[in-house]
């Protein structure tokens, strides 16, 4: 496609993908000055961030098709933009999944369609928490109450629990304060 554009990775950079784990602040600021000074090392970001991004898309669409074309828009977004970044008006997963937030809003607007938790199909496991701590059965009544919730819970709730995003995060991503992020999952939660 025009304008479409492709990170390569090599080698060495695929390795440094398994010494990076966790959100430290300190790191992402790290990387985000190395991918601004070398395109190249912009793939650091990307294995950093990739799996918690397709799973939040994959939360938020039908297909693995859409999840997989929604994220390749996302990290080509990042990159173009990362220029933009500004550490003091959010962490770097804040501002990616803001990214990815209004590119899964703009795929829904241009598909006219709404997809909600419940509706997609189960997603192949390598051991996630929700198999590990709940047994089949108690995942697939948990499922059924998700798909129960209005489109804006569902979101909060794939934000924390498949993006693995902290309140404050989650805030910055939707436009609210911490302390309403959390009163909106406990009553999410309660419900």
């Amino acid at each position: 496609c025009a304008g479409e554009k492709h990170v390569t990775v090599d080698a060495g950079v695929a390795v440094a993908e398994n010494l990076i784990e966790g959100s430290d602040e300190e790191t992402d600021a790290l990387l985000v000055r190395e991918a601004r000074a070398s395109p190249d090392a912009f793939a650091r970001i990307y294995f950093r961030y990739r799996d918690r991004i397709y799973g939040y898309l994959r939360a938020r669409t039908v297909t693995d098709e859409d999840a997989a074309d929604l994220a390749q828009q996302v990290f080509s977004r990042v990159f173009d933009s990362l220029h933009q970044f500004r550490p003091r008006r959010g962490t770097l997963p804040s501002w990616i999944f803001g990214i990815a937030r209004n590119a899964t809003i703009d795929f829904h607007r241009r598909h006219r369609s709404h997809v909600e938790l419940g509706d997609m199909p189960e997603i192949p496991s390598t051991g996630s928490v929700e198999e590990e701590v709940l047994p089949t059965e108690e995942f697939d009544i948990l499922r059924a109450a998700i798909m129960t919730l209005p489109a804006e819970k569902q979101e909060i709730l794939a934000l924390r629990y498949t993006a693995q995003l902290s309140l404050l995060e989650i805030g910055r991503v939707i436009g609210k304060r911490p302390d309403a992020v959390r009163m909106s999952i406990v009553r999410t939660l309660q419900q």
